[in-house]
């Protein structure tokens, strides 16, 4: 895995968001810091292949962050998406290997989210000029019977039928792996008896929301800052 950190993130973000039992599956290297890094988390080292049987126990899981692009990877992402039978979100990673499987989507039976930026989305869904990208995105959504989550300043969550623009957030969040604690949030709260939409819509309002509370008296918004304020932003949200 090329970026190490991604899975740790993800992790974090997942646990801070209120996911009771996070089980990070990773590299030896990432697994050997996890419990330095978070000691709430479940950590093995990535098997080579996954079974129904090891799948079946999750309510929910995000594959993508730190996963990389190798064989091991593209096996690993085949086994997950045919195996396992619980709301799946596909992030970093899980995008790049899905954009040359799309037909994977077509035979899916339960929720999906798959949460492009703008660059991921091109390789996703060939389309030119940005103009018309809310209906390309409400599209793609439509045809491939999932959630999608088009990352950017305003971030769009559309399950083709329904479509959200989010209003939180600020520049000082463009940090590298932001989004994978936004990841690691949205799993925590698809595992936490959401709707798959609904679960989308909150992480990336309490993400926003999180980074605005930072950015108030912060330059830069770090994501390991923000999985540390995301349990104080969640109580706010709850005393409105």
């Amino acid at each position: 895995a090329q970026y190490k950190g991604a899975a740790l993130l993800a992790t974090k973000g997942a646990v801070a968001s209120g996911a009771g039992i996070v089980h990070l599956s990773s590299a030896k290297e990432v697994v050997d810091i996890m419990p330095l890094y978070l000691p709430e988390a479940i950590s093995e080292i990535r098997p080579g292949s996954y079974s129904h049987e090891m799948l079946k126990k999750f309510d929910a899981i995000c594959i993508g962050p730190g996963l990389g692009l190798d064989m091991d990877a593209y096996h690993c992402f085949i086994d997950v998406i045919e195996n396992s039978s619980c709301p799946l979100i596909i992030d970093a990673d899980g995008l790049t290997i899905l954009s040359n499987n799309l037909e994977l989507l077509d035979r899916q039976q339960r929720p999906i989210i798959l949460t492009p930026h703008l660059g991921e989305f091109k390789r996703l869904c060939d389309f030119s000029g940005d103009d018309q990208l809310t209906e390309v995105a409400i599209n793609f959504a439509k045809e491939h019977h999932c959630i999608l989550v088009l990352k950017g300043p305003h971030t769009l969550v559309t399950d083709g039928k329904h479509s959200y623009k989010n209003a939180s957030g600020n520049k000082a969040m463009a940090v590298g792996g932001m989004g994978d604690t936004l990841a690691g949030m949205m799993t925590a709260f698809l595992g936490g008896h959401y709707q798959a939409i609904e679960a989308a819509i909150l992480a990336v309002y309490i993400h926003g929301f999180t980074g605005d509370l930072i950015a108030r008296d912060h330059y830069t918004v770090l994501p390991e800052e923000l999985s540390k304020m995301i349990p104080h932003a969640m109580s706010l949200i709850g005393q409105k």
